[in-house]
């Protein structure tokens, strides 16, 4: 068997988009699971923008026939009160394993005007105006470390990221910089590197830069601090357990042992959503 498949056992994507979403998508939820279910991946992480997971990967999970697992987690957009530590503490209630600040309503997506178009649409900040952390924003905090779950910092400008990061490290919240490549506010690597220092995880996504500079940054910043997810599902493009079989022959192609992938992929993020 060839060196990327005998990998792809037991290794989780925990960043994907699936169907009903509110752009179409290459696959839904049970697509995905099977999917990565044929390549004996041990799991996936269902994202939706404007509507918590875990519920659907509950589904999911009783009805595909998979070994493979689906998890959830929840999006802290309009759709969902924004910054609404009830609609978190459900969700974490009901298995959700990820908590995401704003993405397609953080103010620089709004600013962009990504994301869909509602009447009056509002970005979700979480600072006031002194610059600092909204108190719902800690009562959040709270809700992921009770329930010893990790926080994302979604769509953040990076400026608010820090701000949250720093905060939450001092809590002693896990926190994970969302793919911080992301073309429209990249995080330096020299950043991304002293986050890691102090304990958080950087996602990594191959197709926000080039393959060679990709695998660059996660060797500076260290493959014990990162993991690699496909942030796939978009029409058109490889559906996510391909995507991930591509990074990995590129990761091998760059220089990356199996012992670093298998961190990236396996062991990491299996720590992640607690498997």
């Amino acid at each position: 068997m060839k060196t990327a498949e005998e990998l792809l056992k037991g290794a989780y994507d925990l960043h994907i988009h699936t169907g009903l979403d509110f752009r179409d998508r290459s696959v839904d939820d049970f697509e995905a699971l099977r999917d990565a279910d044929r390549f004996e991946m041990a799991g996936i992480m269902i994202k939706n923008h404007y509507e918590p997971t875990q519920a659907r990967a509950y589904t999911a999970n009783k009805y595909a026939g998979t070994k493979a697992v689906a998890y959830g987690g929840i999006v802290l957009n309009n759709t969902v009160g924004g910054l609404n530590p009830y609609a978190v503490e459900n969700a974490l209630r009901q298995g959700a394993k990820m908590v995401w600040l704003p993405t397609m309503d953080s103010t620089i997506s709004v600013e962009q005007g990504k994301g869909q178009v509602f009447p009056n649409r509002q970005s979700v900040k979480i600072l006031g105006e002194d610059g600092k952390l909204l108190p719902a924003v800690y009562d959040i905090m709270d809700c992921a470390k009770e329930h010893d779950v990790y926080m994302a910092t979604g769509h953040l400008p990076t400026a608010q990221s820090v701000v949250f990061l720093d905060e939450a490290l001092a809590k002693g919240v896990k926190v994970i910089f969302t793919h911080p490549d992301w073309k429209r506010d990249r995080v330096p690597v020299s950043l991304q590197t002293e986050y890691a220092a102090k304990g958080v995880l950087i996602e990594k996504v191959f197709r926000m830069l080039p393959e060679e500079e990709m695998c660059a940054s996660i060797r500076e910043i260290g493959v014990d601090r990162c993991f690699v997810t496909t942030d796939r599902g978009q029409p058109g493009e490889e559906k996510p357990a391909d995507a991930m079989l591509h990074y990995i022959n590129v990761m091998l192609e760059n220089g990356l042992t199996k012992e670093d992938i298998r961190l990236l992929i396996q062991s990491t993020p299996a720590a992640i959503v607690g498997a």
